[in-house]
């Protein structure tokens, strides 16, 4: 059914997903999940579907996915979207604190990440979250 997959372009699978999250329609967001948790999905290709959710496409659904990517991603360019990704789906909780606490928990394990940068990053969305708590 969605061929553009399969291109052999990639720019042209990369289009073809921007496309989909412009349509800012949720019914996508189960093709674009199985792009973003496919082994064989080229690492740009990833990168743009998972996108779609930070500019585009806001749907609770992808929640596991995005924490997921925080738990499992090698890329640091790649874990540091999510944060952003999952920083963005936190704020849109209102202030229901409780689900913050529980979607942020993935933050609290990559605190132990070996990579400095990643800490760091860590660091700094939790404490946005704490100040806003304070609030």
């Amino acid at each position: 059914m969605y061929d553009f997959i399969n291109d052999e372009s990639i720019e042209i699978v990369k289009e073809s997903i921007r496309l989909l999250g412009r349509l800012e329609n949720k019914d996508f967001t189960l093709i674009l999940k199985n792009i973003i948790e496919s082994k064989e999905t080229n690492d740009s290709v990833k990168e743009c579907a998972v996108d779609q959710f930070w500019w585009n496409i806001t749907d609770d659904r992808m929640l596991e996915t995005l924490k997921n990517l925080i738990r499992f991603e090698r890329s640091l360019k790649s874990v540091s979207r999510q944060f952003m990704h999952l920083e963005k789906y936190c704020r849109l909780f209102n202030n229901d604190f409780d689900k913050i606490d529980l979607e942020i928990e993935v933050l609290f394990e990559a605190l132990n990440d070996k990579r400095a940068p990643v800490r760091k990053q860590v660091a700094d969305v939790l404490s946005y979250q704490l100040i806003r708590k304070k609030v």
